[in-house]
C-alpha cells in the first residue's frame, strides 16, 4: 500500500448546490447505493462528504476562517491540521474521520498519488454569478479523495461492498459529529464527546480496521493530519476573492 505524501495538499471545490448535497450525500451512504444514477451526481456526494468531514475535523482540532470581501464575497478557509494543546480526545475523534478518506486514497492504487499533494486541484465548473469556493488545506487524504472522487468511486465504492460499508459508517459518524460541534458552537466552547459521538467513532473504527487487515492506532500515523507548522498563504485567499470567489454555504442554520 503506497503511503501518502507528507506535504501539506490544498483542494479547492466550487459547489454552489452543497447545501442540497450533502443530504444527498447521506441518504447515498447510509443505502451504500454508489452505483445508481448520473456519475456526477455521485461524484458530487462524495465530494460534499469529503467538505463536511474537513470542516467537522477542522472544528475538532484545526481552524476554519471565513474572508469577506467589502461586496460581501466569501471563501472558507478549513486547516484540519491538528493545533497546538488540543486534547487525545479530540485528535482521536479526528482521526478516525480523516482515517476513512486515508484508506480510500491509498487503495485507489492511482499512480500519482505521491505526488498529488505538491500541487493543488481546483473542481468543479465556476458559475456565472457567484463561486462557492472551500479551500482544504492540510489532509492530503482529503484534497485527493475530493479532486479524484471520480477514481474514487469508480475504483473502490461501486466495486468492494466493505468500502461502501465504510462510507456508510463514516456519514454516520459525521453526523453525529457534527451535532456535537453544532452544540459546541451554541455553548462557545469546547465540549466532551458526549457517549453517542465515542459510540459511532467507535463503530467506524471497526469498519476502517476490515478495510485495513489490521488493528489501527487512533492518531499519529497520518501525515495530512500532523501539526499544522503555518497558515494558509493570505495571497491565494486574496487571489481567489479577487477572481470573484463567493462563499453561499448555507448548512444547518448558516454553516455546514
Amino acid at each position: 500500500m503506497t503511503a501518502l505524501p507528507t506535504a501539506a495538499a490544498r483542494w479547492i471545490h466550487h459547489d454552489e448546490q452543497l447545501s442540497a448535497r450533502l443530504g444527498a450525500a447521506s441518504a447515498r451512504a447510509s443505502a451504500g447505493d454508489w452505483s445508481s444514477g448520473a456519475l456526477g451526481e455521485r461524484v458530487a456526494c462524495l465530494r460534499a462528504l469529503v467538505i463536511d468531514t474537513g470542516y467537522q475535523i477542522a472544528k475538532l482540532q484545526g481552524s476554519v476562517s471565513r474572508v469577506t470581501t467589502g461586496a460581501g464575497a466569501e471563501t472558507l478557509y478549513i486547516d484540519p491540521r491538528c493545533a497546538p494543546g488540543v486534547s487525545e480526545p479530540r485528535r482521536r475523534a479526528a482521526s478516525r474521520l480523516y482515517r476513512t478518506w486515508d484508506l480510500l486514497a491509498q487503495s485507489t492504487q492511482i499512480e500519482d498519488v505521491e505526488t498529488f499533494a505538491e500541487g493543488a486541484e481546483d473542481t468543479g465548473a465556476l458559475p456565472v454569478v457567484a463561486i462557492v469556493a472551500l479551500i482544504v488545506v492540510g489532509g492530503a487524504a482529503l484534497a485527493y479523495c475530493g479532486a479524484q472522487a471520480i477514481k474514487v468511486v469508480d475504483r473502490q465504492l461501486e466495486r468492494d461492498a466493505r468500502a461502501a460499508e465504510l462510507v456508510a459508517a463514516h456519514s454516520t459518524a459525521l453526523a453525529v459529529v457534527d451535532k456535537h460541534t453544532a452544540r459546541e458552537d451554541a455553548a462557545g466552547k469546547p465540549l466532551p464527546l458526549d457517549e453517542a459521538s465515542r459510540a459511532a467513532l467507535d463503530a467506524l473504527a471497526t469498519e476502517q480496521e476490515k478495510i485495513a487487515g489490521r488493528t489501527l492506532p487512533d492518531f499519529g500515523d497520518f501525515p495530512g493530519l500532523g501539526s499544522s507548522a503555518s497558515t494558509f498563504g493570505t495571497g491565494a485567499v486574496v487571489g481567489l476573492l479577487a477572481a470573484g470567489a463567493a462563499l453561499l454555504i448555507a448548512i444547518k442554520q448558516g454553516v455546514i
